[in-house]
């Protein structure tokens, strides 16, 4: 290394050349720390491999320069070990609002080594030694086996797929042998650079490595396509749109292919899942040899089933044992502190559009199971009712609604009626094994919910009094701020854009003017330039912080940091494991993750029984390619474009593997035959298909490039530019389905927390123009209102239940000022935009007159059969995500005349296939609903988080009736359930069915089962 005045050249000694260039440090002695670090990091060797270099002598004491800056220490205080939890127990602000800690503690690595045999100098790709893990799952890809390998974040999957990767570029060079599917640009991007750096000074000059994507122009895909790299990084997207349909691509691409690496496999769930897995399928035809898959993913509970459902491929070997060092970290849950009565007023006046719904009040009462003798001394017996209720509010008499729109929560004695008793027959035996599972998981939350309630009788008239809590936004700015005060370079993840950038506004307020450029946004809509200079500026240590959405959860390198904060829970374990694993990677250090609780019922769960909710296993990754037939047929027709569907083969391919491969051989192959003809039949009858002389299906010649019309995720078609009006120029994007909540005229859109002004929306050009403000001390807020009306019935069974296409429509027809401080309304204003519309298709049911009467807020008793609904919707369809289905939300302040009417529909233009089964399993579904709400012992009857609440409810689960959607589920099921009588074969006719009707007089489709 030649170290000039102005940087660090690596030369080649070979041919002089140079590697790489480095730019200069403050000193020497910090050049050649930075020269250290970044060699390590172009060979592909995390932080942790620094902890394995043979020590060093002890310094020798020097005295400190008195003109040297000295370095500045965090602040550490002797009530914690963990510096981030001492630091902020010690912070003047601080008000108990840690509510639990989390310890994990630190975890040695474990070596392993490869037995396989390479062409290449492995210390070369690798100078230090392999984890166990990364040598197991290469070693299983070098003979050829498909791998899923499941670990932590920052454990060095990428190591373990590039050695064989290099492997089979070694064995066929100028030929493309891997293709590595990422499922965002970003994540592509950053893995071509670090790739790149790595092959560089690995001297592994034969492997090459390029991208193709939708920022990649035809120039450079041309040359692709004549020089095809070793590695192509792309995303499934482009596999499905381009590649695929394209003979040129193919022959280029394919033909030599050896490895295809599916990165984040975990991501791929729901519907966008099963897309994905098609699309996989689609390229496994097209191969003309079996290919080695590699599946990099979080840790989930299910890694085989997985796999297998998204690859199509039974032979998988999982790697699901981390054996990379994990450093210290702390899990801290936040709570909000409880405001005092006066602020209590003015903040509950008003409703926190984001989310933050305020737990003001919860009457609780033991359910009869739990019921012990009170004995002298105890506490409450389960006779007493344990209330609690705002303090100028204790006695008032409770609304007939569980929950008012000042965001009440009161619990309230549960029905007397006896269980319905279970209906055998009606479940299948995976739909049994699941609904186990399901009960299980809901016990765990309902006891932890139980017993972290609130005892004892302070004011001696049988109440316990709490006030609303401040607003999580605020509080997670104030920690975000206080770490970045202290030099904490951290993350701050937030789940929406609009939530960034507040949180980033009020960080911005709370630090000194020298702080406030080391701190910024990081989400979608910015432009490709302003996200890589704040990557750069993240990991070269010019920013502090960052408040970004879960764009950094997935495995972008955003250097070394030593803190993540959460505003609310992230919904799964799983996701708040990604995130937090974003921090702590330098040796022998510490990290935090900081969870700042909203004031919903979900989040204050949360913070009361964080060490249990915390320890539970990952969840699994939902999904399940059988139950989305309209995925299939629409992916049948682009694989027969491709290449003319063969019965035998195209069965086994895109109908056979995944969870079902454990049911027996025989009846597999049958069921897989049956749908591959409906679906056959299906698209031959509306002209799609064409059946050819040799047997094959090939698409009909009408039918030109249906890739096109499938897509993979629910992406908006066109998008607005919202443009600076000073420096006219575009200054960020947002999507159409976003535009009319967040660019009417006269709303204050934020931009790295500046606020600006819209003063036009140009609906013909898709732009919206802003004006930039100095100050503004009010935010705003859309109001909308959503319906979902049936428009075309497809089919009906007993007249009470009927599946067909529905109309979505949203209409944002006004908004409101808020007080930026305390949210409190300033004024109200009308806007008149068009409709934000779709069709797609759906389930209804129409409620009995007498269920109507006897319920008393009907919307409430409707919006809580919904919820009991599309929580035991995943036990008939595998792959249900929240995206894929939801239900019209009944909202405290709607007051609207709407239909008795339960509605589930697909959340997806077309449908994705998810209300269909609903109404196919109708009986069951409904039966199960039902035991959901008769079963929960929590005396809820609004519910609670193990019955009802749902972390997707647009209405924050703050208007909900469980008695009444008992009695509405109970008197349909009484309806329609026929006595139960046995046909002359010794089946029970339970619900309606797709297989052909028999010409008899009844032409209702019934399906028996057994």
């Amino acid at each position: 290394a030649e170290i000039s005045n102005r940087a660090i050249q690596v030369v080649d000694d070979d041919d002089d050349g140079t590697l790489v260039v480095f730019p200069p440090g403050p000193t020497e002695l910090a050049r050649r720390k930075i020269l250290r670090s970044d060699l390590l990091r172009a060979f592909g060797v995390d932080d942790h491999h620094l902890d394995r270099t043979p020590p060093k002598p002890p310094p020798t004491k020097r005295r400190a320069h008195p003109e040297r800056k000295q370095r500045r220490r965090l602040p550490r205080s002797d009530s914690d070990p963990n510096f981030a939890v001492g630091f902020l127990k010690d912070v003047a602000w601080y008000e108990d609002q840690i509510a639990h800690v989390e310890r994990l503690e630190a975890r040695a690595p474990s070596f392993g080594r490869l037995t396989s045999r390479l062409r290449f100098d492995l210390s070369r790709l690798a100078p230090h030694p392999l984890y166990e893990h990364q040598a197991l799952a290469a070693d299983a890809a070098l003979r050829r086996r498909s791998v899923a390998l499941c670990t932590g974040t920052a454990s060095g999957k990428s190591l373990a797929y590039n050695i064989p990767t290099v492997e089979f570029a070694s064995a066929n060079p100028g030929r493309c042998v891997a293709l590595y599917l990422y499922p965002t640009k970003a994540l592509a991007q950053d893995q071509l650079q670090k790739m790149r750096r790595t092959f560089d000074c690995a001297a592994l000059a034969h492997v090459t490595v390029a991208t193709l994507d939708g920022d990649v122009s035809f120039g450079e895909r041309r040359d692709v396509v004549e020089s095809p790299p070793s590695i192509l990084l792309t995303n499934p997207d482009m596999l499905h749109y381009t590649i695929l349909p394209n003979g040129g691509y193919r022959a280029a691409l394919l033909s030599s292919l050896r490895l295809v690496v599916v990165d984040e496999a975990h991501s791929y769930v729901g519907a966008f899942g099963a897309h994905v897995a098609c699309v996989l399928r689609r390229l496994r035809r097209l191969c003309p040899r079996d290919l080695v898959f590699f599946c990099a993913s979080a840790t989930i509970a299910n890694p085989l089933a997985h796999a297998r459902a998204l690859l199509g491929v039974e032979d998988v070997v999982v790697v699901d044992k981390d054996t990379s060092p994990r450093n210290e970290k702390a899990v801290v849950v936040w709570n909000p502190p409880l405001l005092r009565s006066t602020e209590a007023a003015k903040e509950a006046a008003s409703s926190d559009e984001a989310g933050a719904k305020d737990l003001v009040a919860a009457r609780v009462v033991a359910p009869p199971e739990l019921k012990k003798k009170k004995k002298k001394g105890d506490g409450p017996s389960s006779k007493d009712i344990v209330a609690v209720a705002p303090l100028e509010e204790k006695k008032k008499k409770e609304t007939k609604d569980a929950r008012s729109w000042r965001h009440r929560l009161v619990y309230d004695l549960a029905s007397d009626d006896e269980r319905a008793p279970d209906e055998e027959g009606l479940l299948t035996v995976d739909e049994r094994a699941r609904a186990e599972k399901a009960e299980e998981s809901r016990r765990e939350v309902l006891e932890a919910f139980l017993e972290k309630l609130p005892h004892g009788d302070p004011d001696g008239e049988g109440a316990v009094t709490f006030a609303a809590r401040r607003s999580a936004i605020f509080e997670t700015a104030r920690v975000f701020a206080t770490l970045a005060k202290a030099k904490v370079r951290c993350i701050c993840f937030a789940r929406t854009r609009k939530l960034v950038e507040l949180v980033l506004s009020y960080a911005k307020d709370l630090v000194d003017a020298s702080l406030e450029a080391k701190i910024c946004a990081y989400r979608g809509g910015y432009d490709k330039a302003e996200r890589r200079r704040i990557e750069e500026g993240l990991f070269g240590g010019s920013l502090v912080g960052v408040v970004a959405t879960c764009a950094l959860e997935l495995g972008v390198d955003v250097g070394d940091l030593d803190a993540t904060v959460h505003l609310g829970h992230p919904g799964s374990i799983a996701s708040l494991w990604q995130q937090a694993g974003r921090a702590g990677r330098r040796p022998k250090s510490q990290s935090a993750a900081i969870v700042v609780c909203w004031d919903s019922p979900l989040d204050q769960q949360f913070a009361r029984c964080g060490s249990r909710l915390l320890n539970r296993p990952v969840e699994a990754a939902a999904l399940d390619l059988g139950s989305n037939e309209a995925v299939l047929r629409s992916h049948l027709l682009c694989a027969a474009f491709e290449r003319p569907l063969d019965r035998r083969a195209d069965v086994d391919l895109f109908f056979q593997g995944g969870e079902s491969s454990s049911s027996s051989s025989s009846s597999l192959t049958k069921a897989a035959s049956f749908s591959f003809e409906e679906c056959v039949s299906h698209l031959r009858r509306r002209g799609r298909l064409r059946a050819l002389e040799d047997g094959t299906f090939g698409a009909h010649p009408t039918v030109k490039k249906p890739a096109k019309d499938v897509d993979l995720r629910l992406v908006d078609p066109e998008s607005f530019q919202v443009i600076d009006d000073e420096a006219d120029r575009p200054m960020d994007d947002v999507p159409y389905s976003r535009a009319f909540f967040e660019l009417y005229e006269g709303a204050i859109y934020l931009h790295q927390a500046k606020p600006f002004l819209i003063t036009k929306l140009d609906l013909g050009n898709f732009t919206a123009r802003a004006k930039a403000l100095p100050t503004c001390n009010y935010r705003t807020a859309a109001r909308d209102v959503t319906d979902v009306d049936p428009t075309k019935t497809l089919e009906s069974w007993r007249k009470d239940v009927s599946t067909g296409y529905v109309h979505v429509r949203t209409d944002v027809w006004g908004y409101k000022k808020l007080d930026r401080r305390t949210g409190a309304v300033l004024s109200l204003h009308t806007v008149t935009l068009p409709a934000l519309e779709f069709d797609t298709r759906g389930t209804w049911i129409d409620v009995p007159k007498e269920a109507v009467d006897a319920v008393g807020d009907l919307y409430a008793a409707i919006h809580a059969a919904s919820h009991a609904i599309l929580a035991v919707a995943p036990l008939f369809v595998l792959g249900a995500d929240v995206s894929d289905v939801q239900s019209e939300h009944a909202h405290p302040q709607q007051k609207r005349t709407r239909p008795a009417r339960v509605v589930v529909y697909d959340a997806r233009p077309g449908g994705v296939g998810v209300a269909d089964t609903i109404f196919r399993r109708i009986d069951a579904v409904l039966t199960q609903a039902l035991d959901l709400l008769e079963d929960c012992p929590c005396g809820a009857r609004s519910g609670c988080p193990s019955c009802l609440f749902s972390p997707s409810c647009s209405a924050y689960n703050l208007r909900l009736d469980k008695v009444g959607a008992a009695i509405i589920l109970r008197t349909i099921l009484a309806r329609r359930r026929p006595p139960r009588e046995e046909d002359d074969d010794g089946a029970f006719v339970v619900g309606p069915d797709e297989s052909p009707r028999d010409d008899d007089d009844d032409d209702t489709p019934r399906r028996k089962v057994r």
